[in-house]
């Protein structure tokens, strides 16, 4: 049994009840912490894997899905101060009371290496990491990046999580499903603006619809009387519902 204990808290894979699961966020190992050994209101940990130092808020708002962000040595040295604007204060704090940063986002965004990520795709991203195995957590992070035209965001995470992985393979097949689900959703983007331009009627397009329709109508009655004989009544017909169509149109205008 792996175990390492830090000043708050012990990381261990035995399979105590009462212990909470997290995932370094560098290596994305996973560990299980007991509870019971939590002092603080952040939790500190050493990765015994790549000996990175994270940590993530004690106690989490939800224990099936604890978020973990790194930490740095200066970091670590002003855990009691704002990550910003070095404002002390409790560390019990969640926004700092001087700047109002969210301390967890402002951690979380100094930490990724893409720029201007918003903060819900960094945390959806480390959804990922509690149930690696699944496809489920994978698709909604991608279908997220798609829909905020991040995908570039999504590609660069699966090819850095391939290279700590040591896996090529794996970057090859996620950025391919990247690029299907890419291909699907613009489909979908299309396939909804045919079907809204379709049935987005209103009067004015309704109007000119039956317009041009009793003008080809009326047309047509004309030309069918001229080309066969036994359609000769067909050229009134045609002159009159010609007639009666513009007549309509031009007592519709003045009224």
């Amino acid at each position: 049994m792996n175990q390492i204990t830090t000043e708050n808290s012990t990381i261990t894979n035995s399979k105590d009840q009462t212990t909470l699961k997290i995932r370094c966020p560098k290596c994305i190992s996973l560990y299980e912490v007991h509870s019971n050994k939590i002092n603080s209101s952040i939790a500190e940990f050493v990765c015994p894997r790549c000996q990175s130092l994270f940590g993530f808020n004690y106690p989490p708002l939800n224990p099936n899905a604890i978020l973990t962000f790194l930490i740095s040595l200066d970091e670590l040295e002003l855990k009691k101060s704002c990550p910003k604007c070095y404002h002390f204060q409790s560390e019990k704090n969640l926004s700092c009371e001087s700047c109002g940063v969210v301390i967890e986002n402002y951690l979380l965004i100094q930490n990724e290496n893409y720029p201007k990520v918003p903060v819900d795709l960094i945390k959806q991203w480390q959804q990922i990491f509690l149930d690696f195995e699944s496809k489920a957590p994978h698709e909604t992070f991608i279908r997220k990046c798609i829909s905020k035209g991040k995908v570039d965001y999504a590609l660069f995470k699966y090819k850095e999580l391939s290279k700590t992985m040591n896996d090529p393979k794996l970057y090859e097949f996620w950025s391919e499903y990247i690029r299907s689900m890419t291909r699907v959703s613009k489909t979908e983007v299309n396939i909804n603006r045919m079907k809204s331009s379709f049935f987005d009627f209103n009067p004015a397009k309704i109007k000119s619809i039956v317009f041009f329709l009793f003008i080809l109508i009326g047309s047509s009655m004309i030309l069918l009387g001229l080309f066969n004989i036994n359609y000769r009544n067909s050229i009134g017909g045609g002159i009159a519902l010609l007639i009666l169509t513009f007549g309509f149109t031009v007592f519709r205008q003045h009224d």
